[in-house]
């Protein structure tokens, strides 16, 4: 079996992406790959540099199905700490 790793943004978007856009998901991890994806671009864009560019990320990943339920409760938090702002 394979491995790569990767953490640079440019990497996901020029690599991992297509990849995975080439050769879906054959299970529910494929709703969760679109909303990765749905991220990913809005970091390229530098979205994640503004509070609601930040906001509808963690919305984004909070909603994520395939996520733990102790890191969703969580991201949920932080959510509504930054509407409150």
């Amino acid at each position: 079996m394979d491995h790569y790793e990767t953490r640079s943004i440019d990497d996901i978007a020029n690599y991992i992406i297509p990849h995975f856009e080439k050769y879906p998901l054959l299970s529910a991890k494929q709703r969760d790959f679109e909303i990765f994806k749905d991220v990913c671009w809005l970091i390229l864009k530098k979205k994640h540099l503004q509070a609601s560019g930040l906001r509808k990320i963690l919305t984004k990943t909070a909603a994520m199905p395939n996520i733990a339920s102790q890191r969703k409760l969580y991201l949920g938090n932080i959510v509504a700490s930054l509407l409150r702002e």
